[in-house]
């Protein structure tokens, strides 16, 4: 066998392995040239000064959809679906949130996820909520 069909044969073997466990519902991570040296890796924590950017659509693990708009540090929130008014303060990752829900105040520290841009990707919330980004 030449080293050319050899080489075929091993691409062929991980492709058919990597459609078989798709199938089963096992997860594969591929990388695909990493250039910043993480490999598949969380990028590094944000420099000092940098803000998140939060801004934009999320969607959230309770069936809601919140678009929050950003100024610098702070930024205010509302619902789609039905009037959940918030607004809150952006210190590096996190995140303090103060809303009005059926009448009620309530508040949650939350914990931004970001990309190599520093754009907000999951925010993971004190009280159970997830948001991620449409």
């Amino acid at each position: 066998m030449s080293p050319a069909q050899s080489s075929l044969m091993l691409k062929s073997a991980t492709l058919a392995l990597i459609i078989a466990l798709a199938a089963v519902g096992c997860v594969v991570p591929i990388t695909t040239g990493d250039t910043g040296g993480n490999q598949g890796q969380p990028p590094p924590p944000l420099p000092p000064g940098v803000i998140p950017i939060i801004a934009g659509a999320w969607a959230t693990n309770n069936n809601l959809t919140i678009d929050i708009a950003q100024n610098g540090n702070t930024y205010t929130w509302s619902c789609r679906e039905r009037p959940i008014p918030g607004h809150g303060t952006i210190t590096g990752t996190t995140l303090d949130a103060y809303w009005t829900d059926f009448g009620n105040h309530l508040s949650a520290t939350g914990n931004i996820q970001v990309n190599a841009a520093a754009v907000g990707t999951k925010i993971t919330w004190s009280n159970g909520v997830v948001f991620n980004r449409i």
